[in-house]
């Protein structure tokens, strides 16, 4: 499990997926993890999915407990937003997808604005990344 500090978080983990965090459980603020995969695509868009996945069990890796198409549509929606706000600030307007594939969403600390920073925190992630590359 990847521990939860008040800063947000990204880690890259096995086979390429992403994971970032923001937030924390404790203080009342809120809470929000995600695992993604971003891909470059020959879309004329930035294409956003949730992945459905059949015998589901969690990662491991990430502290993550709700597959992608069943993360209420709020958090889903706010994962996208930050996403696209980090890719559109990068001048970065077609040619990725970005798949949700897990989440942490808690019954009680999970925040709309917690989801936006984890998805915008993962899309940074992914472009750093391919900078170095």
């Amino acid at each position: 499990m990847v521990p939860f500090d008040t800063t947000t978080r990204f880690k890259v983990l096995n086979d390429g997926l992403l994971y970032a965090s923001s937030g924390v459980q404790t203080n009342c603020g809120g809470i929000a993890a995600i695992l993604a995969r971003i891909e470059e695509s020959d879309s004329d868009a930035i294409e956003f999915i949730a992945a459905e996945k059949e015998g589901w069990q969690g990662n491991p890796d990430a502290d993550c407990d709700v597959p992608g198409g069943r993360v209420p549509e709020l958090f889903r929606s706010a994962v996208f937003k930050g996403a696209l706000s980090a890719f559109q600030q990068h001048g970065i307007t077609r040619g990725v997808c970005f798949i949700l594939i897990e989440a942490l969403v808690h019954e009680i600390d999970a925040r709309e604005s917690k989801f936006f920073e984890a998805g915008s925190c993962l899309a940074e992630g992914w472009l750093s990344l391919r900078r170095e590359n």
